[in-house]
């Protein structure tokens, strides 16, 4: 079993939605969104860098966490400079859960957060804010805490 974290770049921006379309890739009404979500991922790689981490189990995309700059969202009146929004964490694969895949995303994004952070232009990020909610893949919600952020 061999795991990988990377940052999503141009290349890898299509395995994103073999995660957080798994098993609705041909619904016409899901592929309207999933055209829309690759526009909106594109222009963020292209303005602010990756904002998203994706893991792959044997090769396979199984898992992802997507992050972005509160700077980054136009209805935030004063964003912090120095702050990401978590929104997401998602790994919808039975067969690829409890085997690390999210620690190693939330890690690699902490790690990244305290060296300085390629999406809030190498600075080091002080601040994260997410919130909770049932995706519908069979996940409970909890609270995440991200402790040295």
């Amino acid at each position: 079993m061999n795991i990988e974290v990377r940052d999503v770049e141009d290349e890898e921006v299509d395995d994103v939605f073999e995660i957080c379309s798994h098993g609705r890739l041909e619904d016409p009404i899901q592929r309207l969104g999933i055209e829309l979500k690759r526009r909106w991922m594109l222009e963020m790689l292209d303005a602010y860098g990756p904002t998203a981490k994706m893991a792959y189990l044997d090769h396979r995309p199984v898992a992802q966490i997507l992050f972005y700059p509160e700077e980054a969202v136009p209805y935030v009146e004063n964003p912090r400079r120095d702050a990401v929004i978590l929104n997401c964490i998602y790994n919808p694969f039975p067969e690829a859960r409890g085997k690390g895949c999210g620690t190693l995303l939330v890690r690699s994004l902490i790690e990244e957060c305290s060296r300085g952070l390629r999406s809030l232009r190498g600075r080091p990020c002080s601040f994260s804010r997410t919130s909770i909610h049932h995706g519908g893949g069979g996940l409970r919600g909890g609270v995440l805490q991200l402790k040295g952020v």
